[in-house]
């Protein structure tokens, strides 16, 4: 009983979310920018990206502005969208693929960005590996 309430809330956002994330013309709104044999925005998960050099990177906002974007309820715990841009000033930390954690921090601190902190996205995904799924989901 309780997977099948749940089942049903997070199919719900899902089905939403990709409502939002697909283009007049039935294609992925971003998917196929980050790998071109994407069919659907989960490939993109799947696949990675096929764009040479292309990593992931997730930015900590310390303060946040006014202007969040409505986003599915299930996403609302761990994921912020902003419909203006974020200034260097409102981060907390950045989070890159350990292998380039040195590179950034390189470039930041060559850019007056010296206290800025650089995290291995490997980090984050430990921490949630620790976590029950229902709790990520926000159930």
């Amino acid at each position: 009983m309780l997977f099948s309430r749940y089942a049903i809330k997070t199919f719900r956002n899902w089905s939403k979310w990709r409502k939002k994330a697909t283009n007049d013309d039935k294609s992925t709104a971003w998917g196929q920018k980050v790998n071109s044999q994407s069919e659907h925005v989960w490939d993109t998960f799947d696949l990675g990206s096929n764009i040479s050099n292309n990593f992931p990177i997730i930015y900590g906002i310390s303060r946040l502005r006014e202007g969040a974007v409505e986003i599915p309820k299930s996403f609302e715990k761990y994921e912020v969208r902003l419909g203006q841009p974020v200034k260097v000033s409102d981060l907390s930390h950045i989070e890159v693929p350990a292998d380039r954690v040195v590179e950034i921090k390189r470039q930041l601190s060559q850019n007056g960005y010296n206290d800025l902190k650089v995290f291995a996205i490997e980090l984050g995904e430990y921490y949630a590996s620790m976590r029950d799924f229902h709790e990520l989901a926000g159930l």
